[in-house]
């Protein structure tokens, strides 16, 4: 924090996505992991990049970021139909289960009103009944028209500003 303000940062909008380093000691370990998360970060997205221009399915896309996000996700269209989702990721709980055996989003589900959303906000709904994780959703617009939703059961990676940012990137 006192690093930041001697920088002239506001500690406000980044405050959960900001690293800052003082080297005190040799810790070259650390920076070989900063890096080697990095480059993955650089590698994932080079792969979705790749993806877009061989004119892969949403399906390819999804696993590409099991290594990165590492949690269950699919792709919903505006009829509520499932019509992608990860193949190596197994659905964690009932409620994705019966999503992908029926291949449509439950009733309870269909009454949220995720569709709404503008092209940039997430539709965040903590544990419940329902499902004991988080779920993160994010409505997807080709040109400017809805198409579905991209959402993600937080079940192996909790639900944080980072993971949205992540996701935010795969949903571009």
């Amino acid at each position: 924090e006192d690093c930041r303000a001697e920088k002239g940062f506001s500690s406000k909008p980044y405050r959960d996505r900001m690293i800052v380093i003082r080297q005190q000691s040799r810790f070259a370990y650390f920076i070989f992991k900063l890096q080697s998360y990095f480059t993955q970060l650089l590698i994932w997205q080079n792969e979705l990049d790749r993806i877009v221009a061989c004119r892969g399915t949403l399906t390819e896309m999804l696993d590409a970021s099991t290594t990165v996000i590492k949690n269950f996700m699919f792709v919903s269209d505006n009829s509520f139909n499932v019509i992608a989702r990860t193949s190596n990721i197994e659905p964690p709980d009932n409620l994705h289960r019966l999503i992908i055996e029926t291949g449509c989003l439950t009733p309870q589900m269909i009454e949220e009103k995720r569709h709404r959303l503008s092209e940039k906000d997430y539709y965040i709904k903590p544990p419940s009944d329902l499902t004991p994780y988080a779920r993160l959703s994010r409505p997807l617009y080709l040109n400017h028209t809805y198409f579905g939703s991209l959402s993600m059961s937080c079940n192996a990676t909790p639900l944080t500003e980072g993971l949205k940012d992540l996701f935010g990137i795969l949903a571009r």
